[in-house]
């Protein structure tokens, strides 16, 4: 019994076996050699990613230098497979409004802390290495950004939450955009 199988760029949907049974059967006690075919129906893969609903998570209230907020229920960003195939998806940094603004481990100077976690419910916790987002990018896994982010099926939505710690140094006190990328690639078992 199987779902989905992959050659090239091409997604094989199984459709049928060939002595016209149901998709899980038992074959009876088989007295000659017969040959059963399972059969497939292909169709090209595309990458489709969009947002269900807001892609911007604004935090109301004023950061003062040095302080952390997270996502909460409500202000989790929802991000759809339109494709037709099952997907991982990888999270980077893209840029700040303020140039000096730059992720990192540590908070510090014009530094930030950012994590992400793909999670169908709010996290309790982020983890400092697996959940951070950097300017490089990297693909969600069993354990990186959560367990949710990758192998995620056609038409399935994802929650997508942050944690975010300000600099403990910054010049501007204007609004500040971060950009983020999310990357989607054809998720091979």
């Amino acid at each position: 019994d199987t779902s989905y199988d992959f050659m090239g760029m091409t997604t094989w949907v199984f459709d049928s076996f060939s002595d016209g049974m149901d998709t899980s059967h038992f074959v009876d006690t088989i007295a000659e050699p017969i040959t059963i075919s399972a059969n497939f129906l292909g169709e090209e893969m595309f990458i489709d990613i969009s947002f269900a609903g807001d892609s911007n998570w604004h935090i109301d209230d004023t950061l003062d230098a040095g302080d952390t907020v997270f996502t909460s229920i409500g202000e989790e960003i929802f991000i759809l497979n339109n494709g037709n195939a099952p997907l991982d998806f990888g999270l980077s940094f893209i840029s700040a409004e303020d140039s000096l603004w730059l992720p990192d481990t540590v908070q510090n100077s014009f530094r930030f802390i950012l994590r992400a976690r793909f999670d169908t419910i709010c996290p309790s916790s982020f983890d400092v290495i697996d959940d951070f987002v950097d300017t490089t990018l990297f693909w969600a896994d069993s354990v990186k950004f959560g367990a949710d982010g990758w192998n995620i099926c056609p038409q399935e939505n994802v929650p997508l939450w942050f944690w975010f710690a300000a600099p403990t140094y910054y010049r501007y006190t204007d609004e500040q955009w971060l950009k983020i990328g999310v990357s989607g690639k054809i998720s091979i078992p």
